[in-house]
């Protein structure tokens, strides 16, 4: 796997998983960060996907995680934080329930248990974009994601940086994981999660809408909610500012952060608590 390996090398690492059909260098807004906060920052090109290959015929989460945790282990990361954002999030929650030792803490970026749109607008866009990815390739798909991800112009720069990553991925890798996140469900693996969970969701997300990442935090057992409202899917890169204060207090302070943004607050979990 091609990795983003930055920092110092006794902080306290954190693993970034990016999303379908994106890359490591899609976390570039909050690696200098973490790194300036004293983390050593952990960011593979998942296999398939940016610069990392993938020759085998068995790709699924199964394998990726273990690959995960091997690499993790020959470095000798015995323990790490974790970020991860939509199909990251949900390998993420995966390493979190199978190997509780290690991942000490997680922040999920619009994230779910399981992706069953409800309202006919989500669910056409998902056949819309199956249609084109097996009937054509991943590839005729890459405009329509990135439009839907980035519909305002001000954000054209990073509309034409996704459909390029989306064009440049594995294009059998690519149908594996829409087929591995069509099938995903994850209810039982959140339930078993007993470390703390941040789950930071925008507040406009139309390709993991709200309701079912609401229905992750209500499965997770010591979890956070927070909405960073105005925002879609690429929050991170959308709102970086807002984003990386919630993710630096977060690590700096998890139980914290946790009983702040619980589901059972009243406070809520909107923006302008920072």
């Amino acid at each position: 796997m091609n990795l983003i390996d930055e920092g110092q090398r006794n902080g306290f690492p954190i693993l970034l998983l990016h999303g379908l059909g994106a890359n490591a260098e899609s976390w570039y807004l909050q690696i200098p960060v973490l790194v300036e906060a004293g983390y050593r920052v952990l960011a593979p090109d998942l296999p398939g996907f940016g610069k990392s290959t993938f020759d085998g015929d068995q790709w699924n989460f199964d394998w990726i995680g273990k690959e995960l945790i091997g690499f993790l282990r020959s470095a000798r990361i015995n323990q790490f934080g974790l970020l991860g954002i939509s199909m990251g999030g949900v390998i993420g929650l995966k390493l979190a329930a199978e190997y509780p030792e290690m991942v000490q803490m997680s922040v999920l970026v619009n994230t779910f248990a399981v992706l069953r749109p409800r309202r006919w607008g989500e669910l056409g866009y998902f056949l819309r974009r199956g249609v084109r990815a097996f009937f054509l390739s991943p590839q005729a798909q890459a405009e329509l994601v990135a439009h839907r991800i980035f519909p305002n112009d001000d954000k054209s720069l990073f509309r034409v940086m996704l459909a390029e990553s989306i064009k440049q991925a594995n294009p059998r890798v690519y149908r594996r994981a829409m087929l591995a996140l069509a099938r995903f469900d994850g209810r039982e693996l959140a339930r078993r999660i007993t470390n703390p969970v941040l789950v930071v969701s925008g507040e406009k997300d139309t390709t993991v809408p709200i309701y079912l990442q609401k229905r992750l935090v209500e499965l997770l057992p010591n979890s956070g909610h927070v909405i960073i409202q105005g925002v879609g899917h690429a929050l991170p890169v959308e709102q970086p500012q807002l984003f990386n204060q919630v993710m630096l207090s977060f690590y700096a302070n998890p139980s914290e952060m946790v009983r702040a943004y619980s589901s059972k607050s009243t406070s809520g979990c909107l923006q302008e608590k920072f």
